[in-house]
């Protein structure tokens, strides 16, 4: 990228978790972190979850989920990561 703003990042992420690449949206999160030039936001949570369902990584989830406002993926995520117990909590918890 020539001009590396929050939004173009945001962008390439979120194409490459929309197109099934979703290694390669992760691993743009974590060189936009390496260069600390910008932070997640919640364009960039909302963009990666669904990556992080595809891939089907619990731990990437939990790490995503205390940035998260999108609770309908989280409860997904832990479902589809075959932790449907801890999904049922967390809609306890936070909606019971």
């Amino acid at each position: 990228m020539l001009k590396r703003d929050l939004v173009s990042w945001n962008m390439i992420i979120s194409v490459y978790a929309q197109n099934g690449l979703a290694r390669m949206a992760l691993e743009f999160v974590v060189q936009m972190h390496e260069e600390g030039a910008w932070r997640p936001d919640s364009i960039t949570i909302v963009s990666i979850l669904p990556a992080v369902v595809n891939i089907g990584s619990l731990r990437t989830g939990k790490a995503v989920h205390g940035n998260v406002v999108s609770w309908n993926l989280i409860i997904a995520g832990y479902v589809e990561g075959g932790n449907p117990e801890e999904a049922m909590e967390i809609f306890s918890v936070d909606f019971g």
